[in-house]
């Protein structure tokens, strides 16, 4: 059972970071993809962009979709990307982007 003592030693640190997360509130929720990858991103006749495969769609906001799909994009691609939301007048600002890849899931 040393594990118990491993827990024991880490368990305060654990308990700190918990205080760090707070409720994102519902104010800036919009119906999301929320599994948002290129594999369900096509181009539109009309040139806009349909999102396919909404079946675990729900409240997320909107630059979670958007910093998600810039992560899966190797860095060259990912800044015409990113050139290309701001040239179009994106609300997200880089600060806000880089706060959204900070608390990305990496497993």
């Amino acid at each position: 059972m040393g594990w118990v003592r491993a827990l024991e030693r880490l368990l305060p640190g654990l308990i700190a970071l918990g205080a760090l997360v707070v409720p994102s509130g519902t104010t800036s929720l919009e119906t999301c993809d929320c599994d948002v990858n290129m594999e369900n991103v096509r181009r539109a006749l009309d040139g806009g962009v349909v999102v396919l495969d909404r079946e675990n769609c729900g409240p997320a906001r909107p630059g979670w979709e958007l910093a998600k799909i810039l992560a899966d994009l190797p860095f060259a691609d990912a800044a015409r990307a990113w050139r290309a939301y701001r040239d179009e007048d994106g609300p997200l600002t880089r600060a806000r982007i880089d706060a959204l890849f900070a608390t990305r899931d990496t497993t």
